[in-house]
């Protein structure tokens, strides 16, 4: 597991964001996982099914310490009728089904469920943009660290779009629930390699937005990015309560969505 730092707003550093992004600029694959997940063919599917509901299955298992020792599950329907085949560009395979998040914290006699969303996490496809990758296993992942949990979300296109953009919420322990303390976030064109960094911190009530970074290796004469702060609009946000599909209306989506 790599190193943690201190501030909150490092999920997404410079360094990390260009890495990924020269690999997609060069080499036009995913960035893999940044998930401190099991593998699904690690995953002991005996031990977890217990939280599986029936006609779901597992689809990915992140341990490690929030409070206490923690298991984060994310189980998806295994339902024939969300699933289609791709005719035209993008994935040749279409998948719908939705998917939540198990939150466990482990007791002397197993696990008890802390709490979960069964809405923030998108399914791996999108039958309006089929050429979306996965953004959660193939772009993002789920992981625990510092006391935190941070899951990550991805979006890139094979097809009809040069943007790429990825979004990592911080989530920390707040009496029973899980609370929003913040959003790291970057995006760029894959044509021009320019983009712009993005930190919201939700207990300052700050956002830092870097604009002018430019992914590009061969980059020259770049002038130096620069970063501005601005206040945030007061308010909490849990993970329980979170919706992806809040996002959809720009004009009534949450805070969260813009940042």
């Amino acid at each position: 597991m790599r190193k943690s730092a201190r501030r909150l707003d490092i999920a997404v550093k410079p360094v990390f964001a260009k890495a990924a992004a020269l690999a997609l600029a060069a080499l036009w694959v995913t960035v893999p996982t940044v998930a401190d997940a099991q593998d699904i063919a690690e995953i002991d599917q005996a031990k977890w099914a217990p939280w599986v509901p029936s006609g779901w299955k597992l689809l990915l298992v992140t341990e490690g310490v929030l409070s206490g020792e923690t298991a984060v599950l994310v189980v998806e329907e295994d339902n024939p009728a969300n699933i289609s085949t791709n005719e035209g560009l993008g994935e040749p395979v279409l998948n719908i089904n939705p998917r939540h998040l198990l939150i466990l914290s482990k007791t002397k006699t197993g696990y008890r469920k802390l709490s979960g969303s069964q809405h923030l996490l998108p399914a791996a496809s999108d039958l309006d943009s089929r050429c979306l990758a996965d953004p959660l296993i193939s772009e993002g992942g789920i992981k625990i660290e510092s006391h935190r949990l941070k899951i990550t979300l991805g979006y890139w296109l094979s097809c009809g779009s040069w943007s790429v953009s990825k979004r990592t919420f911080i989530f920390r322990e707040e009496n029973a629930r899980f609370r929003l303390v913040g959003l790291d976030s970057f995006s760029f064109s894959r044509a021009s390699g320019e983009g712009s960094e993005y930190s919201s911190n939700y207990l300052t009530g700050r956002k830092k937005t870097t604009d002018g970074v430019n992914m590009m290796e061969d980059a020259v004469d770049q002038p130096k990015p620069k970063g501005r702060w601005k206040r945030l609009v007061a308010g909490k946000f849990y993970l329980d309560a979170m919706r992806y599909d809040d996002c959809a209306v720009y004009e009534k989506a949450p805070i969260w969505c813009h940042d």
